[in-house]
């Protein structure tokens, strides 16, 4: 049994008028066959072509862009380019040729050219214009990476920390550069020592705090553990500390200003990035991916047991018992970073994938199907009796993604059953991928 559609087939459905099915082909030709045909304008397909580094991918995203292609998907793609370890010093010179309309799509950009070190000040005035969901944390991130550049920052920081969500506080310091790291004691002494630990390897002096309550105790150590501290991670902390808006459920902020105040990279970019929390520090995680080599991979195999960062760094010494570990993570628990790389070892070893469907099929499980076109996975897509209503959804897309008559046949039985937007959606993928709708 092989592939359900061979590369010749997928170049002509690359090509397709049809932004979807065009996507999906381009997707499907580079993570199955190794061969771009152009970049996917849908961000769903994108991220596991990107992740895959595939030779071309970068080029074909810079073309992309340089092209006047300004959507929000595309300008979200190339800052995904630095979440997959991937160099993106071109992805970022393409950026700085277009000037996006779109709110969002002005957000992302920000946030990928301040990073660089190229803030955008009017692009940035543009994205304040976002809506929710991005005007959390996303349009936080933006705001802070260009004040790093252009100064105030603690003035900025003080606006942010006025107004934002503390929820949103977790995302928006990783995105920042730092390592939010769980709080494990009551102590925040405790927890600004581990921070220093996992940063560093040693405890470093132990802070020690007047009377008072909890959170005032909180705040007044994160402001003394982060003073001096450079960067808009440690900025926005202190703000919220400075607020008195670090409360029991943000408790996490004396471990993270512990390792704030301690991590430097060293000599060692794999173990910077699995050992010592590292892989937000900028550029860091393409570092750690370049220099990865065969004797890293039992570390890395236990990295995947719990670190979503590790998971950049297997593809480069991908095997099959990396590929077990991997597929091991997301049929338990599921995240985007992680998806995105298994995508590529399930889409190259549809075999291996297999066993996790006949498990029981999870959400997780489900969307590496949908990248893995062939034959023994369609079977049990279609044989499967272990579908929830929790992974209907989930089921019914990744065999629409099978753009395969069998597929076609039972989605649109279904359908005429089930008035279920999800089975709807699949079918017409399915259908518009076999030329029938």
């Amino acid at each position: 049994m092989g592939a359900l559609h061979g590369p010749e087939a997928l170049r002509a459905l690359s090509e397709a008028e049809d932004v979807a099915v065009s996507s999906w082909a381009r997707a499907r030709l580079v993570l199955v066959f190794g061969e771009v045909a152009g970049m996917p304008a849908l961000l769903g397909d994108a991220e596991p072509v990107l992740a895959s580094g595939a030779d071309g991918v970068l080029e074909a995203l810079v073309a992309r862009i340089r092209g006047g292609d300004a959507s929000a998907d595309t300008m979200c793609a190339a800052e995904a380019v630095r979440a997959c370890g991937i160099p993106d010093a071109d992805v970022v010179d393409a950026l700085a040729s277009v000037a996006p309309i779109d709110p969002e799509a002005a957000m992302w950009r920000t946030i990928t050219l301040a990073r660089a070190g190229r803030p955008d000040p009017a692009g940035l005035a543009v994205a304040a214009n976002v809506r929710a969901p991005h005007d959390g944390w996303p349009l936080a991130t933006a705001v802070l990476w260009v004040a790093h550049h252009l100064g105030d920052l603690e003035g900025v920081a003080d606006a942010v920390a006025r107004g934002i969500r503390t929820e949103d506080l977790w995302p928006a310091v990783h995105a920042l550069g730092g390592a939010p790291l769980p709080s494990r004691s009551v102590d925040p002494a405790e927890d600004v020592r581990l921070g220093r630990a996992v940063a560093c390897g040693d405890g470093g002096a132990l802070v020690r705090f007047g009377k008072g309550g909890r959170q005032r105790r909180l705040s007044a150590v994160v402001q003394g553990v982060l003073d001096g501290v450079p960067g808009p991670a440690a900025a926005l902390l202190r703000a919220m500390a400075r607020a008195g808006r670090l409360g029991v459920d943000e408790a996490w902020c004396a471990t993270t200003a512990g390792w704030l105040s301690a991590f430097r990279p060293g000599d060692d970019p794999v173990g910077d990035v699995i050992e010592r929390a590292g892989a937000a520090w900028p550029g860091l995680l393409g570092v750690a991916r370049a220099g990865v080599v065969p004797e890293d991979r039992d570390r890395l195999i236990a990295a995947l047991v719990d670190q979503a960062d590790a998971a950049p760094l297997v593809l480069p010494i991908l095997d099959d018992e990396l590929v077990a570990h991997l597929f091991e993570r997301v049929y338990r628990a599921p995240d985007l970073r992680t998806v995105a790389v298994a995508a590529v070892a399930a889409a190259r070893r549809p075999e291996a994938l297999v066993p996790y469907l006949e498990r029981g099929p999870s959400a997780g499980t489900l969307a590496l199907a949908a990248f893995s076109p062939h034959e023994d996975v369609l079977i049990r897509l279609l044989t499967t009796t272990s579908i929830t209503p929790e992974t209907r959804a989930g089921w019914a897309w990744a065999l629409g993604s099978m753009g395969d008559p069998a597929a076609y046949a039972m989605l649109e039985g279904l359908s005429e059953r089930d008035d279920d937007p999800a089975l709807r959606d699949a079918l017409q993928l399915c259908g518009r991928i076999l030329g029938l709708a």
